[in-house]
């Protein structure tokens, strides 16, 4: 917190000034404690007055430790757009007699009034910066208005007085107010019995929660009643009123000497606050929601997501880059050692974004021997990195997905983590009757290195769930990518035996496909004899390793009116049956009359 000025805010932000005190005729008109000096027109003053009138009686008696000024009572009011921030105390009226009030009321719109300001004039001798028509004995009723600018310059020594002040406030005196705070956010708080400064208290409290739980941060240090309406949210009482039930019903008190209600949430607050002072804001930020936390609810869900065991508060991505950077809390570091924390930390890791995710398994890379103490770490960014790169409701994208996929394959992860990954994949799609895109998982499979045997498992555990049509469509998909999977893909199509309906659903894939021209001449790395034995293994998908006449004339139709002559060739090397021979050779010589006839056609046409 500091009293830097929002960038909104014009360049001499000013406040104006109203005094306080026993009047006989004040400013408004009446007999008692009202303005008699202000640097307000009429209009604002009444409008004013009507506001902050109930709260500017001073308390006897010696007041809150922690203030420049022991005795002085201090509000910070916030009215829409614009703020209050008042400073009052007992004083001897003009005849000498104790009791008297004289409160001195800072008004200006809320962006220049804000918290940091009104929490630094708290410390702040007023009496050092005030007009002098302002002070006890200054007769002037009309005031000038406070450059804010020049005070804030004053009060810098004021402000990291109170921060070096509220930093060494142990954390479990501060714990009860803040669980009183996170068990009904938006509710306002009466403490009583501060042992802390109140200004103390409230400035940390703001920087630990304000960023997390909903409610406006106004404050009275010193009061003696909390019944009154308007009151800001956190009122503090030096003792309970006499023959109170601990002031109305809608709010929260907070006797500090009392035995706690609530152990458990007590010790999460102090927790977070501790937390806050190691880590930092930063740290913090991290664990935030993505709105303010406004009820009790809301504040336990979020406490179930970041308090992820005892003794340990935080984002889970948060605790790996800390690891990393060898900056780790001994109780965290417990955490990610242990076996048992795996579930839960693959819990958190779903929720990281990829590009998060990405660099988690680049920051946890082999060489980084000092992590193995953090044996459930690695396995668990393994396992979220590959159920995130075989989420198969994203489908195969390899654009999206190259960067993980690399930084996997350089993480060289356990080869039974992803045989086990990839079947837990193919389980789950198969158990809730989805299509299963098998380029998607082979690829992820292959690009994370695994290879041999255990791809062999991996390949056939994929396959056997598609119908040979299926596969023929992979094939056709993944012979750019990978043309040597598709060869691999396509012998395990033409060792299946189909039945009929399966094959004439292959057959009506293959005539879609055009017999898979692009993807055999892709995948005939040998040249024209492989793409030969290719298309025989086509063939052999949809009529069989031995077709007869119907089965070749089936090819024939379903290849088009130019069939690839590496097709034909296989044609011939499988057909049985005389009749089954006649079909193939007429084929080929019509294709062969046909190249004939065209190229003279051509040859004319260019001599001419």
């Amino acid at each position: 917190m500091t009293l830097a000025l929002p960038p909104s805010v014009r360049a001499r932000p000013r406040a104006d000034l109203s005094v306080y005190r026993w009047s006989e005729h004040s400013l408004t008109g009446r007999n008692g404690v009202g303005p008699v000096a202000t640097s307000l027109n009429r209009d604002d003053l009444h409008l004013w007055d009507g506001r902050v009138a109930p709260f500017v009686w001073a308390v006897t008696g010696p007041g809150n430790a922690g203030t420049s000024e022991p005795g002085s009572g201090f509000l910070y009011l916030r009215f829409g757009a614009e703020a209050a921030m008042i400073r009052k105390r007992p004083v001897r009226d003009a005849r000498g007699r104790a009791g008297s009030t004289l409160t001195h009321v800072l008004t200006a719109p809320a962006d220049w009034l804000d918290l940091g300001l009104a929490l630094a004039l708290c410390r702040s001798e007023w009496d050092e910066w005030l007009p002098a028509g302002a002070l006890q004995d200054g007769g002037r009723s009309e005031l000038p208005t406070v450059p804010l600018d020049k005070l804030r310059q004053h009060l810098t020594g004021a402000v990291a007085e109170l921060a070096s002040a509220a930093d060494t406030v142990p954390a479990r005196l501060l714990a009860p107010v803040a669980q009183a705070v996170m068990a009904t956010p938006k509710s306002p708080v009466t403490v009583i019995g501060s042992p802390v400064p109140p200004v103390e208290v409230v400035r940390v409290l703001h920087d630990v929660l304000a960023p997390l739980v909903a409610g406006e941060w106004t404050f009275a240090t010193r009061e003696e009643s909390d019944r009154g309406t308007g009151l800001p949210r956190f009122v503090f009482l030096e003792e309970p009123e006499q023959g109170s039930l601990y002031g109305q019903s809608d709010r929260v008190t907070v006797v500090m000497n009392a035995e706690p209600d609530d152990p458990e949430a007590l010790a999460r607050a102090e927790q977070l606050i501790e937390y806050h002072r190691r880590r930092g804001p930063e740290a913090v930020r991290r664990l935030l929601p993505d709105g303010p936390l406004a009820t009790a609810e809301d504040v336990r869900a979020w406490q179930r997501h970041h308090y992820i065991a005892p003794g340990v508060i935080a984002d889970v991505t948060s605790l790996l880059h800390d690891a990393v950077a060898r900056d780790i809390d001994p109780q965290a570091a417990e955490f990610l050692a242990r076996p048992a924390s795996r579930p839960t930390i693959e819990l958190h890791l779903r929720r990281a974004s990829l590009p998060e995710l990405e660099t988690l398994v680049e920051a946890w890379a082999p060489h980084r021997r000092d992590l193995d103490a953090y044996g459930p770490v690695r396995t668990a960014l393994h396992t979220e990195a590959l159920r995130r790169a075989l989420r198969v409701s994203d489908g195969w994208n390899p654009e999206a997905r190259s960067e993980l996929l690399a930084r996997l394959k350089r993480a060289r992860p356990d080869t039974g983590l992803v045989v086990e990954a990839v079947r837990g994949a193919l389980g789950a799609v198969g158990g809730r009757g989805e299509s299963l895109d098998v380029l998607h998982v082979l690829m992820v499979a292959r690009a994370v290195g695994i290879a041999g045997r255990e791809f062999d498992e991996v390949r056939n555990d994929a396959v056997e769930r598609l119908a040979t049509h299926q596969l023929i469509t992979a094939v056709d998909r993944i012979s750019a990518l990978d043309p040597l999977l598709g060869r691999e893909l396509l012998a395990h199509c033409a060792r299946r035996k189909d039945r009929r309906d399966d094959r004439i659903q292959t057959c009506r894939t293959l005539r879609q496909r055009v017999y898979l021209g692009r993807a055999v001449r892709l995948m005939a790395l040998g040249g024209f004899r492989d793409a030969v034995d290719l298309y025989c293994l086509l063939v052999t998908c949809a009529v069989g390793s031995a077709p007869g006449r119907t089965g070749v004339v089936t090819v024939l139709a379903d290849a088009g009116q130019r069939p690839d002559a590496a097709l034909l060739m296989a044609l011939s090397r499988l057909a049985h049956g005389r009749m089954a021979r006649y079909e193939v050779l007429t084929a080929i010589e019509s294709a062969y009359f046909r190249d004939q006839l065209s190229s003279r056609k051509s040859g004319g046409e260019h001599q001419e």
